[in-house]
């Protein structure tokens, strides 16, 4: 499942890449635009936030990446936030296997997106 288009709608801000087998990789996603944020709920039932890892990468992407102890399996989740979110403050959480990334709406005007690689915290 990919998406490329220029666009922040939220059916076009995300896309799945997954290897190895393909049966463990029956996930859902959940998207939702409040007033306030942006939230994105993906189920991984099993998994535990020590095999996460998750990045803020070269401006607005999103990354939250699980690789299995053996390496033979891997699920990477990339979500191109939207222009309006403050990166600042994105939180991301993992509770009983449902990983919660949660991005504040921005007031504008904005900074210039970040351009690095910063990684974030999970809490939960």
């Amino acid at each position: 499942m990919a998406s490329s288009s220029k666009t922040s709608s939220i059916d076009e801000m995300w896309r799945i890449e997954t290897y190895g087998n393909p049966h463990d990789f029956i996930v859902r996603i959940d998207r939702e635009v409040t007033a306030s944020d942006y939230i994105f709920r993906i189920d991984l039932p099993g998994q535990t936030k020590k095999d996460l890892t998750a990045t803020v990468n070269s401006g607005r992407y999103v990354n939250i990446y699980w690789r299995s102890e053996d390496g033979a399996n891997i699920f990477n989740f990339v979500i191109r936030m939207a222009a309006n979110s403050d990166l600042d403050k994105i939180n991301v959480a993992m509770i009983d296997g449902v990983i919660t990334v949660t991005a504040p709406k921005a007031k504008w005007p904005l900074q210039d997106p970040y351009l690095g690689y910063k990684k974030i915290e999970i809490s939960g």
